[in-house]
């Protein structure tokens, strides 16, 4: 007898299968500032899955294996092991889809850095508001261009 269990994904609409949903990739080594955006994102964002990671290192593993389901993903710069900026130059050409650099020490010039490299643009950090709609405006821009 072979057992398994079923994990549901409480928040999907039905007939929707988590695995298939589009994920958004937020990277920021601040505990706080992690947990605070995955609760906002979850809250503007509810169709899609919402996925955090610790350190600039698992965010290039996660964007290197299985990045085929991420519709967005939010760097901050300064985190352990590979910077943000340093991430947006390795796959911001060939992901395909936006990505954000949000973080305290971003100025006018990062927003060209980031658009240089591949990147969608570059938010300073506290303003939440301005990364969550920038994040929308990336989505719709990404979608539209899809199709």
């Amino acid at each position: 007898m072979i057992n398994f269990k079923l994990y549901y994904d409480v928040t999907a609409k039905r007939g929707e299968f988590k695995m298939n949903r589009k994920t958004i990739l937020l990277a920021d080594d601040n505990k706080g500032v992690r947990d605070g955006l995955l609760e906002n994102f979850r809250a503007r964002f509810p169709d899609y899955r919402i996925e955090a990671v610790i350190d600039g290192t698992s965010a290039d593993e996660r964007l290197s294996n299985g990045a085929s389901n991420i519709a967005l993903a939010v760097l901050d710069n300064n985190m352990p092991g590979i910077k943000g900026l340093d991430l947006i130059k390795k796959h911001g050409p060939k992901l395909d889809a936006p990505i954000i650099l949000y973080s305290g020490d971003v100025d006018d010039r990062y927003d060209g850095f980031v658009k240089d490299f591949g990147g969608y643009a570059a938010v300073e950090k506290p303003y939440l508001e301005k990364l969550l709609q920038t994040a929308d405006s990336a989505l719709k821009d990404s979608t539209l261009s899809s199709q």
